[in-house]
């Protein structure tokens, strides 16, 4: 996850000794049940972690990791026992469920522990209009767990807006993922699960960072299913490993993903927001892709012939002088911030 500012990590928001045993014991494995309305959303730890980067043990506990044939490609998202959301463009590769594992419940990249769990596809379900209206037009998958995994104090699934919720706006939503830095070099990805603090942006101020033209001479412009978010000031964006991984917002107690990572120009200075796609579109095809797919044999899907990478068909790259006209909307940014 990119950012240009060197941050520290401060501790939580400390519970009373009694409280916090009370909270242990009702939040000990097993004692979640089945009703995903009650258990989704309401990680173990709550305290927001200002200006931290590295995210501590069960604060995110529905965040995964995809890997491809033993490589870390994605992020993605629980959203229930058997069920991960994440980015169609992390199946550029294949389509083939068998090539591919989700890690759950881990903090570390390469370690687990007594709680984390690796858990095998069943099937892969890309948006079938992926790419057929915008170069990353309807960037969502669904990925089905051949086995429901058991929730616990470090594994929960995370909320799915209702109907009509409105975010427009929100000015402090958070994105997790494992994804590289900075893009300056060849940079592996982080270690430790990463998290920023950003803020929403309409998508008609979004838009103004992505009129510059693109290498590949496609348009990328900001469409109604598509969601943008960062911090312009402090440099924070999603970056190379970072798609399909969960941006969030807090309601009411309770935290709902709005976004699901999909593309950005370079996570380096300047910056521009991150475009997500915009989970609110997306509530009927979900649900219509899990009642189709209890109806259904496992499958195995036909590979995809690509010669486009995983990791950097999300991150379109502007003109050499993109930097200097950028510069317009940044200055927009800020003075907007300035009058709020």
């Amino acid at each position: 996850m990119g950012t240009c500012s060197c941050l520290s990590l401060s501790a939580p928001g400390g519970l009373g000794l009694l409280p916090s045993f009370l909270l242990l014991l009702l939040l000990a494995p097993g004692s979640y049940g089945s009703n995903l309305d009650k258990v989704c959303g309401k990680p173990q730890l709550s305290g927001k972690i200002m200006g931290g980067q590295s995210a501590p043990e069960g604060k995110w506990p529905w965040q995964v990791s995809l890997w491809y044939i033993g490589v870390f490609i994605c992020g993605g998202s629980l959203i229930d026992s058997q069920w991960v959301l994440t980015a169609a463009h992390c199946f550029q590769k294949s389509t083939n469920p068998s090539m591919y594992t989700v890690f759950v419940g881990y903090m570390k990249l390469y370690e687990g522990n007594s709680h984390s769990v690796q858990a095998s596809v069943r099937t892969i379900f890309r948006h079938p209009n992926f790419t057929k209206n915008h170069p990353l037009g309807n960037d969502i998958a669904l990925l089905e767990l051949r086995y429901s995994v058991d929730f616990s104090p470090y594994i929960l699934p995370i909320c799915l807006p209702t109907p009509g919720l409105y975010h427009e706006g929100k000015s402090s939503c958070w994105m997790t993922g494992w994804g590289t830095l900075t893009e300056i070099g060849r940079q592996p990805a982080a270690r430790y699960l990463q998290e920023a603090e950003v803020s929403l942006v309409v998508n008609q101020l979004c838009s103004l960072f992505y009129e510059v033209p693109m290498t590949d001479g496609l348009v990328y412009d900001i469409q109604d299913n598509m969601l943008c978010a960062g911090d312009i000031l402090n440099q924070r964006a999603i970056c190379l490993g970072d798609s399909g991984g969960p941006l969030v917002c807090e309601f009411s107690e309770t935290w709902i993903q709005v976004g699901i990572a999909s593309w950005g120009t370079p996570c380096v200075a300047p910056i521009s927001p991150s475009v997500f796609s915009r989970v609110s579109y997306y509530l009927d095809w979900i649900e219509e892709t899990k009642k189709m797919a209890y109806k259904l044999p496992p499958t195995k899907a036909s590979d995809v012939k690509s010669t486009v990478e995983v990791s950097t068909i999300s991150q379109p790259t502007r003109y050499a002088s993109a930097s200097q006209t950028s510069v317009l909307p940044v200055l927009v940014f800020q003075g907007l911030l300035m009058a709020l």
